[in-house]
């Protein structure tokens, strides 16, 4: 396989561990890595997954995706080790364009071997931007790729040059960054592992649609490891008060749906696990603010996960 499969690679890895410690250690999402006009972000801080009770299920189910085949060959080539060495990754977009996304991997690499391996890959050139080698290379779709070292552990990465140029500048200072607070920056807390923000909600287009994002403008969502579950936090910004309600009424219509779903004869197996997901789901509105928590047992998102349990040594004789 390439190198720069490689490299798309671990950029899956990094968001992959959304479906983690050494002397680097992650911090809580710093907004000024994202530029301040982001219409979407998700973080994912791969160092507090990995030391929480998740990491035991997230870690079962990339052992058993195809993904696992190729971490050997990530970490020979790279000098990464998985997991210890990647911390976390933040991906955004300056639009809802999936090839004006950009992402930021935080991990400890050998640097040197990198650049040397990407030099080899086909189309490549590079060019200085802001004192960073601003790369570029064609990857196995034929599809132009841009990235650069922002420092020894944060590599910036996209389809887009225009947008990678904009992440330089933010991450050197020359831009406007998001401050704590934005649509696509949420006050996170401590041990906050993923953190998914939105603006512009009502225009979404495709699979992200929905009726429910009609009546908003924005929304965040963050997942926290606990002792015995994920508590996940929502927090939405209305068009109207009037619009807050008609959100949570549709909010909890949709779970008295899944309910009734997983109450019936023979119910779907989907169904089923959604309904247990949703179990302790509670919405409340603050005049155009919905606001949205539910806590989700381990047991309960192994299943969601689909992660097969570990097979069992056979007894001794």
């Amino acid at each position: 396989m390439s190198f720069r499969r490689h490299l798309a690679l671990l950029v899956t890895l990094s968001l992959g561990v959304l479906f983690a410690s050494t002397a680097a250690r992650a911090d809580v999402f710093d907004p000024k890595q994202v530029p301040a006009d982001a219409k979407w972000m998700i973080h994912i801080d791969v160092d507090a997954l990995r030391n929480s009770p998740a990491w035991e299920i997230l870690n079962a189910k990339i052992k058993q995706s195809p993904a696992n085949d190729q971490i050997g060959q990530i970490e020979l080539l790279s000098g990464m080790r998985f997991p210890e060495d990647l911390h976390d990754a933040t991906a955004y977009g300056l639009t809802f364009t999936p090839t004006d996304a950009v992402v930021l991997v935080h991990a400890k690499v050998e640097r040197l071997q990198i650049e040397q391996l990407l030099a080899q890959a086909p189309g490549y050139d590079s060019e200085k931007y802001n004192d960073h080698d601003l790369d570029t290379w064609t990857d196995d779709k034929g599809e132009q790729l841009y990235g650069a070292f922002v420092n020894d552990t944060l590599i910036a990465i996209g389809h887009d040059k225009d947008s990678i140029k904009k992440a330089l500048d933010v991450l050197d200072g020359k831009g406007n960054p998001a401050k704590t607070g934005d649509a696509v920056a949420p006050a996170v807390k401590p041990g906050v592992a993923i953190v998914v923000a939105c603006t512009d909600l009502a225009n979404l287009k495709g699979k992200a649609q929905s009726p429910v994002f009609t009546f908003l403008q924005s929304g965040w969502i963050t997942l926290t490891p606990g002792e015995k579950a994920i508590a996940v936090d929502a927090q939405s910004i209305a068009k109207t008060p009037q619009d807050a309600e008609k959100s949570k009424q549709a909010l909890v219509g949709i779970k008295a749906f899944v309910d009734l779903a997983a109450a019936k004869d023979n119910p779907d197996h989907k169904a089923k696990i959604a309904s247990k997901a949703l179990n302790d789901l509670n919405v409340t509105v603050q005049d155009k603010t919905i606001i949205g928590q539910m806590n989700v047992p381990y047991d309960v998102l192994r299943e969601l996960l689909e992660v097969k349990p570990e097979p069992q040594p056979a007894p001794q004789k």
